[in-house]
């Protein structure tokens, strides 16, 4: 156990920020709270996924008095860009692309017509996107219509039945009730990442402490007396890697336009972006995606040492409210009963067998298990005439 006043400072907040993340997920698992709210969506989910099949764009519900809208909102998130999707995206533009976004931005030069082309090429690919939804109730309207309808451009909207409502009215009140076991968690989270964060001004000299031990041939560590758990210090490298390269940030960081200026030159392929629809430049182009994406990565990677800390076996504390057994007066353990195997019983009764005399051919063996003479039986001389 270490003696050190900065190693134990830093083991006892590492133990009180975990009992009191462990105290905020219990008190949300025992109510069970957002798994109800998880079965609740569901149920308004499919019931919004029915008025969309059927052409309406939601459900108008009245809950007490407010009339709300049944909506689902998605949110999209970003994936890496891989040099394939640059490949699909400069392979998808056409002539025409580039024709109707230069009528779009007169003012635009040839390089951002062809960033603007290849940036909405690649929004349009789903596998660079990742998509989640989630159904609301919003006291404000539809703005813009939900699904695609030929017979009519306006928004359509019925109003709820009594089992919807009801579900509405059960979703509102889980919301409310979630609400309030955040509000009762958070402060424990506050403080468990404020405990943690105030120790990393010592970390410095915590981490030479454990490098010296260490060196030594000693392990750092610290026993709690109250709970008897023991938790091992050790140094800890890691890796921090960079923020995927996404179509968001090669558009608002200008990645894409600096690797566009690399592989068309203005020069050899003119001025105008018909032009750079050509398979030179699409090498030039990924082969400047890759350059500038691994520069980015190598420039972005770094490596931070931090203090680990590994909950190892220790002694359980005595509880003091029960009384200890006496190994004496311990009643010897009941032996288990001896497993029978089940035999099957006949009611028949069978004759019995005598045994049967020794037959007089029978020959007698020997304790080897070889015949001898002497059991054979007599053989019959005969005399040779001189």
């Amino acid at each position: 156990m270490s003696t050190h006043p900065l190693i134990q400072q830093y083991a006892d907040a590492e133990l009180q920020a975990r009992r009191l993340q462990t105290e905020a997920r219990e008190a949300a698992a025992q109510t069970g709270v957002a798994a109800a709210l998880k079965k609740v969506n569901a149920g308004l989910c499919e019931y919004l996924e029915a008025a969309l099949n059927n052409r309406f764009d939601s459900i108008r519900v009245t809950v007490d008095g407010e009339v709300l809208y049944l909506k689902k909102q998605v949110k999209r998130t970003a994936k890496a860009v891989t040099a394939e999707a640059v490949a699909r995206a400069f392979d998808s533009l056409r002539p025409s692309d580039l024709r109707i976004e230069q009528e779009a931005s007169p003012a635009a030069d040839a390089l951002d017509v062809l960033v603007s082309c290849l940036i909405r090429a690649l929004e349009w690919n789903p596998d660079l996107y990742s998509s989640s939804d989630r159904v609301v109730l919003e006291a404000a309207p539809l703005r813009q219509k939900r699904v695609v309808d030929d017979s009519t451009t306006e928004i359509r909207v019925y109003d709820a039945q009594k089992p919807l409502v009801e579900l509405a009215k059960r979703q509102l009140e889980l919301k409310r009730a979630k609400a309030q076991l955040d509000a009762l968690s958070k402060p424990k989270t506050k403080r468990a990442k404020a405990l943690r964060e105030g120790e990393l001004q010592h970390i410095g000299e915590i981490l030479a402490i454990v490098a010296e031990e260490e060196a030594r041939g000693v392990q750092v560590i610290h026993t709690d007396t109250a709970t008897g758990c023991r938790l091992r210090l050790m140094p800890q490298t890691k890796t921090v890697k960079p923020k995927p390269v996404t179509v968001p940030m090669l558009n608002k960081t200008g990645m894409l336009r600096r690797m566009v200026e690399v592989a068309v030159d203005p020069k050899v392929y003119g001025t105008s972006a018909n032009g750079y629809l050509t398979r030179e430049v699409r090498t030039e182009l990924l082969a400047a995606f890759n350059t500038q994406h691994h520069e980015y990565v190598e420039a972005n990677t770094s490596e931070s040492t931090t203090m680990r800390v590994q909950t190892i076996p220790g002694a359980r504390p005595v509880q003091t409210g029960k009384p200890v057994p006496s190994p004496v007066n311990k009643p010897p353990p009941a032996l288990a009963p001896a497993v029978t195997k089940r035999s099957r019983v006949s009611t028949k009764t069978k004759p019995a067998v005598l045994p049967s005399e020794p037959s007089p051919k029978t020959s007698r063996r020997s304790a080897s298990g070889t015949g001898s003479r002497d059991d054979d039986p007599p053989r019959k001389r005969t005399r040779k005439s001189p």
